[in-house]
């Protein structure tokens, strides 16, 4: 038993160690090929990507079937309910949530369904909560879509039909690494960058909330 006790020790010793002297605990990797999965997705992207008037338009990268995809409609109905709720027990955050609604609308990013039932593709409603600072006059708010929700255990999660994508970010270990190494750096934020992004008329009905 004692045998036991300090091998597994040693063991645990021996990793502890193996993990603190690892390059990667920097985010310095060794370079590693995508797999095949992985390029072909990518290959697909870049099929798909088109530039329309000012802004790119894609498709989404479907794993399996998006015929068999489950509405979720009861599912984020109930949780708008639930948020309009919240939100309807402070004005402020009722109106800044409204008017976010209207200023997207207004740019495009999003449009009111006016047939629920007509789609060019598959339909599924994503949940969604609110997400913003209430220490000021007029509140900003942001929308943080939920695209791993499922309706019951056994359900299936937009995700779920989805590939994840090869990883083109830059660890953050680096980055800060990077970052200390010119004398004067320029940083830029392009504001609600995904939103930009245009999704093919097939698959926008597999996105509404």
């Amino acid at each position: 038993m004692a045998i036991v006790t300090e091998i597994a020790q040693e063991t645990e010793l021996e990793e502890a160690t193996s993990k603190y002297y690892s390059m990667e605990l920097i985010g310095i990797y060794d370079d590693k090929d995508t797999t095949t999965v992985d390029e072909e997705v990518h290959r697909e992207f870049c099929k798909s990507l088109d530039f329309v008037d000012g802004r790119y338009l894609v498709g989404l990268p479907w794993m399996k079937r998006p015929a068999n995809l489950p509405t979720n409609f009861r599912f984020a109905f109930g949780r708008l309910k639930s948020i309009i709720r919240m939100l309807h027990k402070c004005p402020v955050n009722f109106k800044a949530y409204t008017k976010l609604l209207n200023d997207q609308q207004a740019a495009g990013m999003i449009e009111v369904i006016r047939n629920a039932k007509k789609a060019e593709g598959p339909i599924h409603y994503l949940p969604h909560k609110t997400v913003g600072k209430a220490d000021q006059p007029m509140p900003k708010m942001r929308i943080v879509f939920d695209a791993s929700a499922k309706a019951r255990k056994r359900s299936k999660s937009l995700n779920d039909y989805l590939h994840r994508g090869p990883l083109f970010i830059c660890d953050l270990a680096g980055m800060l690494l990077r970052f200390r190494l010119p004398q004067i750096v320029v940083v830029a934020v392009l504001e609600k960058a995904f939103l930009q992004i245009e999704i093919l008329t097939q698959d926008c009905d597999a996105t509404r909330f």
